[in-house]
């Protein structure tokens, strides 16, 4: 009887060591991929300004083979967590696509010509990050189970042209057939407003009643040295002095202006602007009207600002604009 159970137990302990010993083969002690979202160059910068990526790496574990099928590296506001900005990207640095476009450059500093690629076999996946158990690969990039004792690692420099103000930091991602692997999160990065550009603003007419009814006219001249086809007329608001009340450009057009160069025209309703921006409490006094906006194509990165006088009447009538 003693014996039985002597040759029970001796067959539990090996089975149990058996088993061990398969999964200390066949399980990594790591995670399959190591990923670093890298050290942005720069802490604070100013909006349009370009923040490099350094040391943005995949590294592929020793033993592993892993499918990848592109990386993805995106932008996160650290207030609210939400994506600003992204990139997409294959092994080797190809740009898939990126939003806003145009907006990221990447660089492979790692010759990717001649990878190691195992097409078949038992290769493995699992992420230790996330605790997921293993993915049984049959094909990858990665030395593979008993073909290579070191970690393949591949390093990108990426660019990204910042543009609404903000903190933020970054994280990378790869996508594989069956898995997503996460970074960790960069360190943070702040992008400051950058000052408005000035504008030259002429209104129109330059006295209102507050009974006044017709049309406000607001002109951009254009200049030399400034194009106001740049301008996003959509973005365009006014407001008493940069107050919280703004109106938003009904109507806009360009003309040739006298001085040679196109000008960008607004066209307002008088009874709006005196009512949004309450200019019947200011009777008889001359108030400074401002206009700001943003340029296309880096809306919220280079704002516009100008601004222009208009007297409030109480009595008789302004030469008011009723076209």
């Amino acid at each position: 009887m003693s014996k039985s159970l002597l040759r029970k137990g001796i067959g539990i302990v090996v089975s149990l060591f058996l088993v061990l010993l398969v999964f200390s083969v066949l399980l990594p002690s790591a995670s399959a991929i190591a990923l670093s979202p890298g050290t942005p160059d720069s802490t604070l910068v100013i909006a349009g300004a370009i923040i490099s990526f350094d040391d943005v790496t995949l590294t592929i574990r020793a033993a592993e083979a892993i499918p990848v099928k592109y990386l993805t590296y995106v932008i996160y506001n650290s207030e609210n967590h939400h994506k600003v900005a992204s990139v997409c990207f294959l092994i080797d640095g190809t740009e898939i696509f990126d939003a806003p476009s145009e907006s990221f450059t990447v660089v492979s500093l790692t010759n990717t010509e001649n990878l190691p690629y195992q097409s078949g076999g038992h290769y493995y996946g699992y992420d230790e990050r996330t605790g997921k158990n293993v993915y049984r690969y049959r094909y990858g990039y990665g030395y593979g189970y008993g073909y290579g004792a070191n970690d393949l690692t591949l390093e990108y420099v990426l660019s990204y042209t910042t543009c609404k103000p903000g903190t933020y930091y970054a994280k990378l991602f790869v996508k594989t057939q069956k898995h997503t692997y996460i970074s960790d999160e960069s360190i943070l990065f702040t992008v400051d407003q950058r000052p408005p550009l000035s504008i030259y603003v002429d209104i129109k007419p330059g006295t209102i009643h507050t009974k006044e009814k017709g049309y406000l006219y607001v002109t951009i001249f254009g200049t030399n040295t400034f194009d106001v086809e740049t301008i996003n007329p959509k973005t365009l608001r006014l407001s008493l002095g940069g107050g919280k009340n703004i109106v938003k450009t009904p109507f806009w057009w360009y003309e040739n202006g006298a001085n040679q160069y196109l000008d960008l025209l607004l066209k307002f309703r008088i009874e709006q602007v005196i009512h949004v921006l309450k200019l019947f409490k200011h009777p008889d006094e001359t108030l400074c009207l401002k206009l700001t906006g943003s340029l296309k194509k880096t809306e919220d990165c280079y704002s516009v600002v100008g601004s222009d006088f208009i007297q409030i009447l109480t009595l008789g009538k302004s030469k008011g604009y009723h076209h």
